[in-house]
């Protein structure tokens, strides 16, 4: 049977779904629009041997028959986020600027909506409702990775602190008859060194995008082979790396300190002066810790049904889609009917009428499967019974009175003379033309025989110009 191509699909989108319809159709690539779920409403589709993706969309299809070349595979997984968040733009944070001041503890990574991970992609869904599957088919709707965190930042680092003063001695002289005082002030310890600034946390990195669900409801049971389908959840964005502690600050060096000592001379004098001991050091600067990292779990599998269905209405999505698949697959099993092609015409009525057997007249679209399904009945009682697609035994020929055939056979018998007619003037030309061409043909042959003895005789002078010598001499 051969249809135009224009009745055999149609093919629009509206919004975010594009739909297919087609009574036979092999599927294409071009089919799969990157940005739209697709939708196919096929009585008989071929899946060839490839790979066929639309990355995150979901994949419907509602068929009659799905024919599976070997290798044939439909893949909705979502694409992973290789990404990651833009770490902080000066790396660490802020060290102490005076001595014994402490560092600035590193900040979180993620802390703003805008460096917070992503969540990876999720996988669109695969559903198919058919009559029966053949071959064997791949089904991936496995989940995208998610986007790895922001890091921490590193602490600052602590500032050392400051080394004490020595002691100072001011000697104070006097007179002869009192001896000379000193005026000492105290060494100073050294300076606490600044504690460290602790490591900021690493943002936590997007969990994996969920796998899609995968349904497959068909009449004809499957094979434990037929569906292979993978719909695992996406891996985890990339542990980010935690923020390192900054540096603490080491203790200042305590001040010189002043002793008394007396002098070895006959005087024994008692005097001041700096030791090579000093007062207390300061402390050093309290350690920090460095951050912590949050790891992110994977997307969640995607769930897989496959099961044979017993009652074949319950493939049957009453939609305007499925109502011009039925409608198109009528009108081909008519085209099949009335060139007496019985077997196809009556499984398409078969299974049009076990899908909508089901639909009621009670709302206006289920009305138009209910009406679709009557039809589909009394063609199908007609086939059994033997008869054309209008109701007539197959060998059926119309009778009609002598007067409706004797104006026929009128109309057909001036039809014919006029055939004649024109036939007789055709001939008549024709004749003409073959007498000429006669004509022809003999003037040629005469002009041919002239040629040819004129020739003979100019070859005849030649041979006796070539003796004439030998005469002359003798």
């Amino acid at each position: 049977m051969n249809t135009p191509p224009f009745f055999a699909v149609q093919k629009q989108t509206v919004g975010d779904i594009t739909t297919l319809v087609a009574a036979n159709y092999t599927l294409d690539q071009i089919d799969f629009n990157p940005t739209t779920h697709l939708e196919l409403y096929v009585d008989r589709l071929q899946i060839p041997g490839k790979e066929f993706i639309l990355k995150g969309k979901n994949i419907t299809i509602y068929a009659h028959v799905i024919n599976c070349d070997a290798g044939a595979i439909l893949n909705v997984t979502a694409d992973d986020d290789n990404t990651m968040v833009m770490p902080y733009s000066n790396p660490k944070a802020n060290s102490g600027e005076s001595s014994g001041q402490g560092g600035t503890d590193g900040q979180d990574g993620g802390i703003t909506s805008e460096t917070t991970a992503k969540t990876g992609n999720n996988a669109g869904n695969i559903t198919i409702n058919a009559g029966a599957i053949n071959g064997r088919l791949i089904l991936k709707a496995n989940g995208g990775k998610g986007q790895q965190a922001q890091t921490g930042q590193d602490g600052g680092d602590g500032r050392d602190g400051g080394n004490g003063t020595d002691a100072i001695i001011r000697r104070v002289v006097h007179d002869r008859r009192n001896p000379d005082t000193y005026d000492v002030t105290p060494a100073t310890g050294g300076q606490s060194g600044g504690n460290a600034g602790k490591g900021g946390n690493s943002g936590r990195s997007g969990n994996g995008g969920n796998g899609g669900a995968i349904n497959v409801n068909v009449f004809v049971a499957l094979g434990d082979d037929q569906i292979t389908h993978n719909n695992v959840g996406g891996s985890a964005g990339d542990t980010a790396t935690a923020g390192k502690a900054g540096r603490n600050g080491k203790g200042g060096i305590g001040g010189r300190i002043a002793i008394q000592t007396t002098t070895q001379d006959h005087f024994h004098r008692e005097i001041w002066e700096l030791s090579d001991d000093r007062t207390d050091s300061g402390a050093d600067g309290n350690t920090a810790v460095d951050g912590n990292t949050t790891a992110a779990t994977a997307g969640n599998a995607g769930a897989y049904a496959g099961a044979r269905s017993d009652d074949e209405t319950n493939l049957l999505v009453q939609n305007t889609s499925m109502l011009a698949l039925l409608l198109l697959s009528m009108r081909y099993a008519e085209a099949e009917y009335l060139q007496g092609n019985l077997a196809p015409a009556l499984d398409y009525y078969q299974w049009i009428a076990r899908l909508t057997a089901k639909a009621t007249d009670t709302a206006s679209l289920a009305r138009e499967f209910h009406g679709i399904y009557r039809q589909c009945r009394a063609l199908m009682d007609q086939l059994r019974q033997g008869l054309d697609y209008y109701a007539n035994p197959m060998n059926y020929v119309p009778i009609v009175s002598l007067d409706y055939y004797q104006l026929m056979i009128d109309g057909m018998l001036q039809t014919g003379n006029a055939i004649e007619s024109v036939y007789n003037q055709y001939y008549a030309f024709i004749s003409g033309q073959t007498h000429d061409f006669t004509n022809m043909t003999q003037a040629t042959n005469s002009a041919a025989e002239v040629l040819t003895t004129y020739k003979n005789i100019q070859a005849n002078l030649k041979t006796q110009i070539t003796d004439m010598p030998p005469v002359i001499n003798t």
